[in-house]
């Protein structure tokens, strides 16, 4: 696929070139718009509230001092969110338009910070103030955190990537491949040294690091004619 920069660039030669950004100067400049940044008149908000244990059962909501801030809307919980499809026992729960188990269906918990309830609200504030007053009761029970702790109830998936190829579960050999290498190198050194190694001009084999993410945002705008969604992303170097 060739590359769109909006630039004239040698086909076969990007690395090196000078390729600006489409965005970069809105974003240095503070004029790039994110998408909570679209305003769209009688907008609500809506705030996740997480489960604070890592596996059990949810016994109980208290919802009344969530319900009491000014401007919520409604607080919804698996007793009142609207029933979604689920992948069945012939379907895979990882691709396709179906997940195996959809937020807000039931009452169990798999995992620390679940989506177990969403506060609803004329504000962003007030929407995270109801939000930090849901009150929840757990059934809490043992957490499975160590992997070798389950690898007695292991099986292979009999629908990997909906039937598209069987799994791949080869166990690899790093030893036999590092042997059988035409060239190795040692262990990268630590960041302060790879610096130093830069200024002496004996450049690294290799580095990365993570850019500051943007903050996950979804706002909608629901019409007779369509619905628009403006999504963040993140960004990675």
């Amino acid at each position: 696929m060739p590359l769109d920069t909006g630039l004239s660039i040698t086909p076969g030669r990007v690395v090196g070139q000078p390729i600006d950004r489409r965005d970069g100067r809105l974003k240095v400049t503070g004029r790039a718009r994110y998408a909570a940044e679209f305003d769209i008149d009688n907008l609500a908000h809506a705030v996740l509230v997480q489960s604070t244990i890592a596996s059990g059962e949810i016994i109980g909501f208290d919802l009344a001092d969530a319900q009491a801030v000014p401007g919520v809307l409604t607080i919804m919980t698996p007793d009142n969110a609207p029933r979604l499809p689920q992948a069945g026992s012939g379907q895979s729960g990882t691709t396709g338009p179906l997940v195996a188990k959809p937020l807000l269906q039931d009452k169990l918990v798999y995992y620390n910070g679940q989506h177990i309830a969403l506060a609803v609200a004329d504000t962003l504030e007030r929407a995270q103030q109801a939000a930090a007053l849901v009150r929840v009761q757990y059934r809490e029970a043992e957490a499975q955190i160590r992997m070798q702790d389950a690898l007695g109830s292991a099986y292979p998936p009999k629908n990997f990537r909906n039937g598209a190829r069987p799994p791949d579960s080869r166990r690899g050999d790093p030893e036999a491949a590092l042997a059988a290498a035409h060239r190795t190198t040692p262990d990268l050194p630590a960041p302060a040294a790879r610096l130093r190694s830069c200024s002496s001009g004996v450049f690294p084999l290799w580095g990365f690091h993570w850019s500051p993410k943007l903050r996950f945002t979804t706002t909608g705008f629901f019409s007779a004619a369509a619905v628009s969604t403006h999504q963040s992303a993140p960004s990675r170097v």
